[in-house]
């Protein structure tokens, strides 16, 4: 799992050789960040920070190398390029392994090389993966590959977990030192599900647990989620905003639980099939 230190590091790197590389128009920061993430195994939020870091340091190199006229223009790094460049890639390589159409879902995210869930084979030939090459993969590595995605996988499950009642008992704690009225509590409800949506009910409920403020009250003051929905207009005060805030991270936070489920099963169903 890589710390703030990596991203900022990858990004010093990419700014540099980008900044070393512009006159010669040779290299985008696309292809950097791309190159970075393969190595490192980086998922989608990773690629997101590194890029967005990256297009920073790039802007520092050249605003420092300039002479003159502060005048410059780069193109900047884009996440979702890269990510879907990754994803392209892991999908030739899965559509090679077993001739058929991939059953890999996008919307889980890239963890990394997953064998196909059809017949057992004992070599793998990937083809197209690179442009001049073959690459021959056993279903040992392929095991092997596949009990690491699940150790990472399951540290990240456990990491967003404690995130989810972090950014809870946060709020909670704001909430409680500010005390506020049951009227101006119900209003907060209100305001957090106008914000966030729907799907924020969850973070609602244990967040009136931990607070014991309004627990003995119908959720939103005995307004309906629908209602509150079409009706309600957020105009939340500043202390207000960050217990927000902390809900929509803890909301967050749940949904990365849960996509770090989704890949635990699909690997639990998937990896015997390798022998």
């Amino acid at each position: 799992m890589w710390q703030r230190s990596n991203y900022e590091e990858a990004a010093q790197r990419i700014g540099k050789e980008f900044s070393d590389n512009r006159g010669n128009n040779t290299v985008s920061i696309n292809q950097l960040a791309t190159k970075v993430a393969r190595d490192n195994n980086l998922n989608p939020e990773g690629i997101r920070t590194m890029v967005r870091l990256a297009n920073v340091a790039v802007f520092e190199e050249i605003f420092h190398k300039q002479a003159g006229d502060k005048m410059f223009e780069f193109e900047v790094g884009d996440p979702e390029v890269v990510i879907n460049t990754l994803y392209q890639e892991t999908k030739i390589a899965m559509d090679g392994m077993a001739n058929t159409p991939t059953n890999y879902n996008f919307d889980a995210d890239y963890y990394g090389d997953f064998v196909n869930e059809k017949a057992p084979v004992q070599s793998i030939k990937i083809a197209e993966v690179l442009p001049e090459e073959s690459v021959y993969i056993s279903p040992v590595a392929i095991k092997q590959r596949c009990m690491q995605a699940q150790e990472k996988i399951a540290m990240e499950e456990k990491e967003h977990a404690v995130e989810w009642i972090d950014a809870l008992e946060k709020a909670a704690k704001l909430f409680n030192v500010l005390s506020p009225s049951t009227p101006e509590s119900i209003t907060l409800e209100k305001d957090a599900l106008a914000i966030i949506g729907e799907k924020a009910v969850p973070e609602l409920t244990v967040f009136r647990e931990l607070t014991g403020k309004c627990t003995k009250y119908a959720l939103l003051g005995g307004k309906s989620v629908n209602e509150v929905l079409d009706k309600h207009i957020a105009n939340p005060s500043i202390p207000s905003q960050s217990i927000i805030h902390m809900l929509k991270e803890a909301q967050n936070a749940r949904e990365q639980v849960a996509v770090c489920k989704q890949g635990l099963k699909w690997l639990a169903q998937n990896s015997t099939r390798i022998k």
